[in-house]
């Protein structure tokens, strides 16, 4: 019998992590608190905002309210012409308040919360500008005797995952371990987590010699808005906000091909799920921005992740009980 590492993977995506907020809350409802089942929880933006919240044993259900409560205040409503002066603040700025972020974030968290806290294993992309390459902060583990991130608070790395170019501040880490480290969101690089969970995992946990021999990853998306549209040239009045929404996305689709198909090679040590809207509607689609709180918005994202949540859950119990016995036995 296989000894399985099982993996839960959260996109980013802005105010749309409600939807795998949703989602997972289903999971949740009908199996248990992730950390009882879950070995590591990865997520880059709003979807570290989650998994920080999950490793430390917050529940999905309280999670939800987070985007219900503070989304609004996070993305503040704005008229046509205020988000038309939005996008020039973009261009020469950040359209939003890396402070309220930051507020929004601790009083969720609180101030005195460190990654050593996590009672799960649990891995969060960034960037590091200051090196001019990815970092990934990560709970302590005795598998490589692993501890820079422990006294890092998770304010910190919850601002160090969730800063997204344009939309808000570049964060900065001033740590012993990490001295003067200046922080963008991990989708620049990571925004779909779930290759790096599997890298960390195979590293560290699964293998030979290792105390698990096959990774089982569900992956939750943020349901991200279809972002092909026609036109010519380029410049960045021409992209808009789109040049950011682009790169997220393509990395994501990059990551979710290549674990399909890994997923379907025979003898293939990896088992993988991937939950994504499908089939939306063009009105639909109009509500999911990333910075778009109101709230048929939201009501809309918690109703697409709990139809979602609970098809999977109906689909695949079967591996989702495995999960939470094979929990039970380690």
């Amino acid at each position: 019998m296989k000894n399985t590492y099982n993996i839960l993977s959260i996109d980013g995506g802005g105010i749309r992590g409600l939807y795998a907020a949703a989602v997972i809350h289903q999971i949740e409802r009908n199996l248990g608190p992730i950390h009882t089942g879950f070995d590591m929880v990865c997520g880059t933006s709003t979807g570290g905002l989650i998994a920080l919240g999950l490793i430390t044993g917050m529940s999905a259900k309280d999670l939800r309210k987070f985007y219900f409560d503070r989304g609004a205040k996070i993305f503040p409503r704005k008229t046509q012409f205020a988000r038309l002066l939005g996008h020039i603040k973009q261009l020469l700025g950040n359209g939003y308040s890396s402070e309220t972020l930051k507020k929004e974030i601790e009083e969720v968290f609180g101030t005195e919360a460190v990654m050593a806290d996590a009672l799960i294993e649990g891995l969060i992309p960034s960037y590091n500008i200051s090196k001019g390459q990815p970092i990934v902060f990560k709970s302590p583990h005795e598998a490589a005797d692993y501890c820079r991130d422990g006294s890092i608070p998770i304010v910190d790395i919850a601002m160090a995952t969730a800063s997204a170019p344009t939309y808000f501040r570049n964060h900065t880490i001033d740590h012993d371990n990490l001295p003067n480290t200046n922080c963008t969101d991990g989708g620049v690089w990571c925004n779909n987590p779930a290759l790096a969970g599997l890298l960390e995992a195979r590293t560290h946990f699964v293998g030979e010699g290792k105390a698990y021999d096959h990774v089982n990853i569900i992956s939750v998306s943020t349901a991200p808005k279809p972002s092909g549209r026609q036109f010519k040239g380029g410049g960045l009045l021409n992209w808009k906000g789109d040049i950011v929404g682009a790169a997220i996305t393509g990395q994501s689709h990059f990551t979710h091909r290549f674990l399909t198909n890994l997923h379907e090679t025979p003898s293939s040590d990896v088992t993988y799920h991937r939950i994504n809207p499908e089939n939306l509607s063009i009105e639909q689609q109009k509500l999911l921005e990333m910075d778009l709180a109101s709230t048929p918005a939201l009501e809309q994202l918690e109703r697409l992740g709990t139809h979602d949540g609970q098809h999977f859950v109906a689909q695949h119990r079967g591996i989702l009980t495995s999960i939470y016995q094979s929990s039970i036995t380690t």
